[in-house]
């Protein structure tokens, strides 16, 4: 058995060695003998270079399983925890249960010696067990992440039996704070003392509690933990689901090649996902690069850049929304721990973002870039999600493009096809009058407007239970 692996690894640092050989450029010798490559100055072999090397990590990392990294590109140098034995993680290829990582570190792109540190991670964080699809992470570069989750978190699978209310604590006399619909399926990670209520936690981080006879568990119940009374609402993060990095900044090379960074996708249909980075809740929907800057005065910016869906980072409280083609600074003061100015979205570098395209190739979920937002619309933007916007001087020709960031705030799509203009804009009216913050619950709706949405999305609903 131990042969058939150490064969298994040797074919595919075979085949990784190959294709970075066939990747590099031939040199023809100086006059002293010496290859003479400056791959700052050689554009096409650059990106040439970087494309390969990202397609040898595909290659040697295909098949990596849920809560797994695998050593996509040297250098690379991962650390265990203290109490994990038999950790393997030298060559390209290897691949490690991500509960049993302590940190790992990369080095940053060598054109000249086709050398770029690179991983591969498959991270459930808080997606049902049933949703076979991760969360993907490529390290690439000059990166260093410490894993801040827990390794090992008792967790089941819950699926709504009914349209059910999701509560602030385990009671009715708790606060409504959502719907769990039916059929839907979600993570409980604990229950009350009496069993009869279980705290659950939605793919986009949210933690509510919901009666346990209107749900079905896939598992035993007693295996869950009970919640203390001071803890109905803190979260439990999972291995890499919380985690700190540091990374390089304008290191590229040459002007192809993306800086170091560290770039999240998420899988489609589970919305949003809650992650902890650097003691700052975000939650991650799509595909975004993240970037650390050393600022003055002890101050860490992390430099996020939406190329789809969209980030929100917790601020004081607060939902700070960073929509796709648009990035943002967060300033984070390391003496305090907390985030000490508003994150707003600005434009991006659409040149510097274009060198991103390559890395998601690598993912399940190519991305086709596009420009970024003039900052014109990005005010236009923030003045719809702050309540401010003169939604009746707006003009049509904004509605589109401001429709498209609207509705990834809901769980439904309208098409938009099926509307005549005035229907477009009152069904638009609708929303920005109730929940500009995207903060919607149907009981906001007057009865006109309800049946007016149901003509489009709604088929019939029922009461929710509990």
């Amino acid at each position: 058995m131990a042969f058939k692996v150490l064969l298994r690894k040797l074919s595919k640092i075979a085949a990784f060695l190959l294709l970075v050989m066939l990747a590099l450029p031939y040199q023809a010798p100086s006059a002293q003998g010496q290859s003479e490559f400056n791959p700052l100055l050689q554009g096409d072999a650059c990106s040439q270079i970087v494309q390969t090397l990202l397609e040898a990590t595909r290659e040697v990392c295909d098949g990596t399983g849920r809560n797994s990294a695998c050593y996509g590109n040297f250098p690379a140098e991962a650390q265990p925890r203290a109490d994990v034995s038999g950790f393997e993680f030298d060559t390209v290829g290897d691949v490690v249960n991500i509960a049993d990582m302590a940190s790992i570190r990369l080095s940053a792109l060598d054109l000249a010696n086709a050398q770029w540190g690179v991983a591969l991670l498959e991270v459930q964080a808080s997606i049902p067990d049933e949703v076979p699809e991760n969360v993907t992470m490529i390290l690439m570069g000059d990166v260093q992440v410490e894993n801040q989750g827990q390794a090992s978190a008792t967790s089941l699978d819950v699926t709504a039996l009914a349209n059910i209310n999701i509560r602030l604590g385990p009671g009715t006399e708790f606060t409504r704070i959502g719907r769990f619909e039916n059929g839907q399926i979600a993570r409980a990670d604990g229950r009350s003392e009496d069993s009869t209520w279980l705290r659950i936690q939605l793919p986009d981080g949210a933690l509510g509690w919901v009666a346990t006879e209107f749900v079905t568990l896939g598992g035993d119940l007693q295996t869950l933990p009970p919640i203390q009374l001071d803890r109905l609402l803190q979260p439990n993060f999972g291995p890499m689901q919380a985690f700190t990095f540091r990374t390089g900044s304008n290191d590229a090379p040459c002007e192809s090649a993306p800086d170091s960074g560290l770039t999240i996708q998420t899988p489609e249909g589970v919305g949003e996902v809650r992650l902890l980075m650097n003691e700052v809740v975000v939650n991650v929907g799509s595909t975004i690069t993240f970037q650390t800057v050393d600022e003055d005065d002890g101050v860490l910016g992390i430099v996020a850049r939406v190329h789809e869906g969209r980030l929100i980072v917790n601020y004081e409280g607060e939902e700070e929304v960073i929509p796709e083609r648009t990035e943002t600074e967060i300033m984070l003061n390391l003496n305090t721990g907390r985030v000490s100015t508003r994150p707003t979205p600005r434009p991006y570098d659409n040149d510097e973002t274009d060198n991103y395209q390559v890395v998601t190739e690598v993912m399940p979920r190519p991305v086709s870039f596009r420009e970024t937002l003039e900052q014109e619309k990005i005010d236009k933007l923030n003045n719809y999600f702050d309540g401010t916007l003169d939604f009746d001087a707006l003009p049509d020709d904004d509605l589109p493009w401001l429709w498209d960031y609207v509705v990834q705030d809901y769980n439904y799509a309208i098409p938009r096809g099926s509307m005549s203009d005035g229907d477009f804009r009152r069904m638009m009216s609708i929303h920005y009058n109730n929940a500009p913050d995207g903060d919607l619950s149907f009981s906001d709706f007057e009865e006109d407007e309800l049946k007016f949405i149901g003509r489009f999305v709604f088929g019939g609903g029922t009461t929710p239970r509990v």
